[in-house]
């Protein structure tokens, strides 16, 4: 369980979060693979920033977990 929702917190901060963002700040158009690209241009950024504070929610939760199980298992 931690291992996915590490890698799911990864998969939603980084290209769907952080990537769109560094897009947007440089004014290169966005690809139709980040969802925040179907939104209109006033919300892309707020949507970005919520997949990136997601997405670490989901790393802080996934790594919460791993210490759990071990101390558990000790």
């Amino acid at each position: 369980m931690k291992d996915f929702l590490q890698i799911i917190g990864v998969i939603i901060a980084v290209p769907q979060g952080l990537v769109p963002i560094i897009l947007n700040v440089l004014d290169k158009n966005l690809s139709g693979w980040q969802l925040v690209s179907h939104l209109p241009e006033g919300l892309q950024i707020g949507a970005s920033i919520g997949a990136l504070i997601i997405g670490g929610l989901l790393l802080l939760l996934g790594d919460a977990v791993g210490k759990k199980r071990r101390a558990s298992a000790a």
